[in-house]
């Protein structure tokens, strides 16, 4: 069913306490009653057209005169959403039915809606806060309301920018008598030097300047000083190459040596006297027993 069709068979069935009707796809749903709201729930729920078995939401919205409850509800096998409003009596009177009944999933989220707003749901099986202990003071999504100061000794939101508050007062002022009162600011740095302003470069088409005059030689070094070091990053001239000398005469020849006369011959050695002799010799040496 579209949102057009869910809102005719509401009003069909429920006539006029079906307040208003916002029928976009997108964001469809219908204000009714709260005296009719249960039965509202029930007819979306068993009806076959619209079959909005699921409940995925329950929640309150602060309009500072009263409190708006919003259900949302979504059909599984039919693929389309729907949602359902309606209103508290005042801001003092706080009570909504509770349809936990129709959707058991709807239990934690009244239950939230009470932990957050203080919207009392009436019916509801086990009304208690959720997220926020029993003792806490006041309900935090009020607009009216805030967190309280302090909690068992820890500070609140509240505090905490109270706090926040009164440190960026106090340093806005610190600020403004420092640098509003006349007080130059020091960096701690000093000044550069300004740079030489560079040579203006000669616009094109203009006449070439004139070579100045050379520059006269410089006196003679007087022989045995030493050479003066070349200046750093001055390359240095390369030496003029020499001139080739005069070839060198040839030299008178060598006399031969003379031929060394060959020496006396070498006489010849004993025979050894170790166990290598001649064979039949005795292994003693020559004594005979």
């Amino acid at each position: 069913m579209t949102a057009t069709e869910i809102a005719d068979a509401l009003r069909d069935r429920f006539g006029d306490k079906v307040l208003e009707v916002h029928d976009d796809e997108r964001s469809a749903w219908a204000r009714v009653e709260r005296d009719v709201l249960v039965d509202a729930c029930r007819f979306l729920r068993d009806d076959a057209r619209t079959d909005l078995t699921m409940c995925h939401s329950v929640t309150a919205v602060d309009r500072l005169q009263f409190f708006e409850i919003v259900i949302h509800l979504y059909s599984v096998d039919r693929k389309h959403g729907f949602a359902i409003k309606t209103d508290t009596p005042s801001r003092e009177d706080a009570t909504c039915p509770s349809v936990a009944s129709v959707w058991p999933g709807a239990d934690w989220h009244e239950r939230e809606a009470y932990d957050m707003f203080g919207v009392i749901f009436e019916g509801h099986p086990n009304l208690r806060r959720i997220l926020l202990p029993g003792d806490w003071d006041g309900y935090p999504l009020r607009k009216d309301e805030g967190n309280p100061l302090e909690y068992h000794g820890i500070p609140g939101i509240a505090m905490i920018r109270g706090l926040e508050d009164q440190n960026r007062a106090a340093q806005t002022a610190q600020f403004k008598e420092r640098y509003d009162g006349g007080i130059a600011l020091d960096l701690g740095d000093k000044k550069k030097p300004a740079k030489p302003a560079k040579a203006a470069k000669p616009a094109a088409g203009a006449a070439p300047k004139a070579p100045g005059a050379p520059k006269p030689p410089g006196a003679p070094r007087p022989p045995g000083a030493p050479k003066a070091p070349p200046m750093p990053g001055v390359p240095r001239a390369p030496a003029p190459p020499k001139p080739p000398g005069a070839p060198r005469p040839p030299g008178p020849p060598k006399p031969p040596s003379a031929a060394k006369p060959p020496g006396p011959p070498k006489p010849p050695s004993p025979p050894s006297t170790d166990g290598g002799g001649a064979p039949g010799s005795d292994a003693k040496g020559d004594e005979q027993p």
